[in-house]
């Protein structure tokens, strides 16, 4: 049901609250959760959301904020850029757990393809912008791999079952 609604759009608060059990939101519902900041009509999350957490915790969230000004930086901001990354990232064929690899494997040339082709076209200036983005996918797995381990270091039960469907933590 989670894949499914993130499939069709659903924002990330709606999917957090499906995962809680609160069930489909309607479009614009409000979100509320006691004595903790909330996103704001921009999506916008404050910092003050790092009082809440330890050093580790803070030192994740400044190596995120780090990667992500980088990431932008490389890419100009462009968003259909940022999808197409996503995209390589999640069809990647030595992902654990990955039972057609062959298949996975295509369709993720198929999206690097397409991505060389757009950035050829929308920077026609930069020569080497596919090489770099495609470096931020590994940059991307080493942030993906410090957050991992922080969350094995919690207890899953403790966890929101969406992001432990997405890590695929252990249950």
């Amino acid at each position: 049901m989670l894949r499914k609604a993130a499939m069709s759009g659903a924002s990330f608060e709606q999917l957090s609250q499906m995962a809680r059990g609160g069930g489909a939101l309607a479009a614009g519902s409000p979100q509320s959760a006691s004595n903790q900041p909330t996103a704001g009509p921009s999506n916008t999350i404050s910092s003050d959301i790092l009082k809440f957490g330890n050093s580790e915790t803070k030192s994740m969230f400044l190596t995120y904020s780090k990667f992500i000004r980088s990431l932008m930086g490389t890419i100009y901001g462009d968003l259909i850029v940022l999808k197409f990354l996503i995209m390589l990232s999640l069809f990647s064929p030595d992902r654990q757990g990955v039972k057609n690899r062959d298949l996975v494997e295509s369709y993720q040339q198929i999206y690097a393809e397409t991505l060389r082709k757009y950035l050829d076209v929308r920077f026609v200036n930069e020569k080497n912008i596919f090489a770099r983005c495609i470096m931020k996918l590994t940059d991307l797995r080493n942030v993906n791999e410090v957050h991992t381990k922080m969350l094995l270091k919690m207890h899953v039960e403790d966890i929101e079952p969406l992001l432990v469907e997405i890590f695929d933590l252990p249950q």
